[in-house]
């Protein structure tokens, strides 16, 4: 019945509902492929809001980066953290996705640097704090002394 209503009308605000509907379902199913089309024509959607639209591109992201495709994962979340017109959520929880992307690749500088972008007491602060002390590399101890600096004198011959 869905596929019918969004046959019927594919422009109208209630496919685009519709496309959501099913594309939690076809997800619950783990019929990823179906799913990452659907949340791909809600973001391309001319008649669906800008926060629906948003949402239905960081759920396409989530679902490429369940299906293995981590690049493609990865340059989406980062298109949602450099946009302007998304909301504060929105962008954060790009930034802190396309982050653990980022570590998970090694690029632990860059995710971090990525994080720091977060203002304190701006949405997904708190997780972009847990995820920063999660992958950056912990401080190396200070390099021990050589024993040559640090060994008592022997004592004197005959003493």
């Amino acid at each position: 019945a869905l596929e019918a209503a969004i046959a019927a009308h594919p422009d109208d605000v209630h496919a685009d509902n519709a496309r959501q509907r099913l594309a939690i379902l076809c997800t619950d199913a783990e019929n990823y492929d179906r799913a990452i089309v659907l949340w791909g024509e809600i973001e391309a959607s001319s008649s669906a809001a800008l926060h629906l639209k948003a949402r239905a591109g960081m759920n396409k992201a989530y679902l490429l980066e369940q299906t293995g495709k981590t690049d493609e994962a990865l340059s989406a979340f980062q298109g949602y953290a450099q946009n302007a017109q998304t909301t504060d959520s929105i962008r954060n929880e790009a930034i802190c996705a396309a982050a653990r992307l980022l570590a998970a690749k090694g690029r632990t500088d860059e995710a971090v640097k990525s994080l720091d972008s977060i203002p304190t007491g701006a949405p997904f602060a708190f997780e972009a704090k847990m995820l920063r002390d999660a992958i950056s590399p912990v401080s190396a101890p200070a390099a021990e002394k050589p024993a040559s600096e640090t060994a008592k004198p022997a004592p004197a011959a005959g003493k």
